[in-house]
């Protein structure tokens, strides 16, 4: 017990100095930082690009941009983000136009109040309170164990690097965990809409509604989800789908598709790269689909994130800190799968695709093949656990 107590004591150390270094001085104290997450070779490239996050242009320039465009035709027009780009930072980049629904834009709206160097800083204390409260509320999985996951992950570093809004996901999951456990099925499917800032990663929610027959979830995220629409529409006028879709659309959203962490990724640069991407798709589909039938809620939840991610358009390193929860739900609840998903929640997993430039599509395909690995151990317990029950009954 003893030394369960040290360990947990070490661990919150450990985060409190991740959350005092992201909030207050990266570069002066990035020792501490490199000694707390364990990746010291890594950690001060990060950290540099914590520095650089307050006053240089990255993703969180180009959301913010919506925030003093909203309720204008320019909201997703790309002179008019430049012209905010070059405004706040000195510099602009065509592929961050402003990329989320309107409701969004018009939430940030008080960061247009502020200068730019604190409207940052106030946005990279919000991200780190969401690592924190993820950390605090996250059910399937002790909290130094959690705590543990986000102080190791390179994705968590560089999102808070490119001030990206993938960590409110990880409190939207979950609320929705929590809300199912307490039987509010209703309740944990308007959560889930919420993640509908990054809904190219829940393709595969619809197979998890009807191979499990969820209907009162999905009545919530149906509810959820018209509720974003309809705030949209408010705020933005009737033209907004029609000028978002034209947005993402556009060939310099997807400006390094080789480097993405998904079968996109692996595929690009070969002939017939898209239908043999779909072809890949829709067997991860089936796999997950498979799957799916013989899992409980939190299990199918973070299987189809896992199939989300490797059948997603467009991901970027940042956006795989939405398979924390995926990891630690399945490690947890699956006790032959710990070893994996521990390898998966290390930077082992992630290392290569931090780096660039690499070894043309050494980090994704290694990523990839990680990804398949681990469902494929899923699936060898799954069957295994099922063996076990039968023979049991019999």
């Amino acid at each position: 017990m003893g030394g369960f107590r040290q360990s947990a004591r070490r661990t919150q150390e450990r985060c409190g100095i991740l959350i005092v270094v992201t909030c207050l001085d990266p570069i002066q104290l990035a020792p501490n930082a490199q000694r707390a997450i364990g990746v010291k070779g890594l950690s001060f490239w990060y950290f540099g690009r914590l520095e650089a996050g307050t006053s240089g242009l990255t993703d969180f320039t180009g959301i913010v941009a919506g925030a003093y465009l909203v309720g204008t035709p320019g909201l997703y027009e790309v002179g008019a983000n430049r012209d905010i780009q070059r405004r706040l930072v000195g510099s602009e980049d065509p592929a961050r136009v402003f990329p989320r629904w309107p409701y969004w834009a018009a939430l940030l709206s008080p960061l247009a109040r502020l200068p730019y160097s604190k409207a940052a800083r106030l946005w990279r204390a919000a991200l780190v309170a969401a690592f924190a409260l993820f950390v605090l509320a996250f059910p399937l999985a002790p909290w130094w164990v959690s705590a543990l996951a986000i102080c190791w992950s390179i994705p968590a570093f560089d999102a808070l690097g490119q001030g990206q809004d993938s960590p409110f996901l990880l409190i939207y999951l979950t609320i929705c965990i929590l809300l199912h456990r307490a039987d509010r099925p209703f309740a944990a499917g308007v959560a889930l809409a919420l993640c509908v800032a990054k809904y190219h990663f829940f393709v595969l929610t619809p197979l998890l509604i009807l191979v499990q027959r969820r209907w009162s979830f999905l009545m919530g995220g149906l509810a959820g989800g018209g509720g974003l629409i309809a705030a949209s529409f408010l705020v933005q006028g009737w033209s907004w789908p029609a000028e978002h879709l034209r947005n993402i659309s556009r060939p310099e959203i997807d400006a390094l598709p080789a480097i993405m962490p998904n079968i996109r990724g692996v595929l690009h640069g070969f002939p017939m790269a898209l239908p043999l991407e779909i072809a890949a798709a829709i067997a991860v589909a089936i796999w997950v689909g498979w799957l799916l039938r013989k899992t409980n809620f939190e299990q199918g939840l973070s299987l189809v994130l896992i199939g989300g991610m490797l059948v997603s358009h467009h991901a970027y390193l940042h956006d795989s800190i939405l398979l924390i929860p995926a990891f630690l739900t399945l490690g947890v609840s699956l006790p032959e799968c710990r070893p994996a998903a521990a390898i998966m929640l290390s930077p082992v997993a992630t290392f290569l695709l931090s780096i660039l430039p690499t070894p043309p599509k050494t980090g994704n395909v290694l990523f990839v093949l990680l990804l398949l690995g681990f469902l494929g151990w899923v699936a060898s317990e799954i069957g295994a656990a099922g063996g076990r029950k039968e023979r049991t009954l019999a």
